[in-house]
């Protein structure tokens, strides 16, 4: 049995390390942390790439931001760049092919963030390139994300990618929320 225990805490420990960490405040100052729910290898499995998706456990959700509760979404605005947490352009442009290589699928209520996991550079353990939205939105495919984060990409390159969107629509229903592409695994 103490065989079997200290396995499962070295797993654990190892499988914690592994992805990028998650940690994300509320509007009511509660911390609520992202935990990863699922991967799925990518399109070109001979690259062993995969995108992590992530998001609140047991279902809980963040509050709204005030953008997301007095709506005033526009999907003709630009984003806010950063220079922290950047990305590497060509992990976020395989994210981004990813993305729009399987447009219609759809992306359970619960991820919060899809990351793509790629080859750490000589230079830096930089393997990450992250979307993240805001609000739960119904019936949201990948392919509604991958536009922002492109705009994005191609904006915010000083030094990497990192940039984010305060309020866009987003799926069918045009739900308002925060948006933004880095190398962090948490929300914007």
């Amino acid at each position: 049995m103490r065989f079997t225990a200290l396995h499962i805490l070295i797993a654990f420990a190892a499988g914690s390390l592994a992805y990028p960490s998650a940690g994300l405040t509320t509007g009511n100052a509660q911390e609520a942390k992202f935990v990863e729910l699922f991967r799925q290898p990518t399109r070109d499995p001979a690259n062993n790439h995969h995108l992590v998706f992530l998001g609140p456990p047991n279902g809980t959700h963040p509050e709204p931001n005030e953008h997301q509760k007095r709506g005033g979404c526009s999907s003709t605005s630009q984003p806010s760049c950063s220079s922290s947490n950047t990305a590497r352009n060509d992990i976020c442009e395989s994210l981004i092919t990813e993305l729009n290589g399987d447009a219609q699928v759809a992306v359970p209520n619960s991820p919060r963030q899809i990351c793509y996991e790629g080859d750490a550079a000589d230079s830096d353990d930089n393997a990450y390139c992250c979307v993240s939205w805001g609000t739960a939105v119904n019936n949201l495919e990948k392919g509604d994300l991958a536009s922002y984060a492109a705009t994005i990409t191609s904006q915010c390159t000083q030094n990497g990618v990192s940039g984010k969107f305060s309020s866009v629509p987003l799926g069918p229903l045009s739900t308002c929320s925060e948006f933004c592409t880095s190398s962090r695994g948490d929300h914007c």
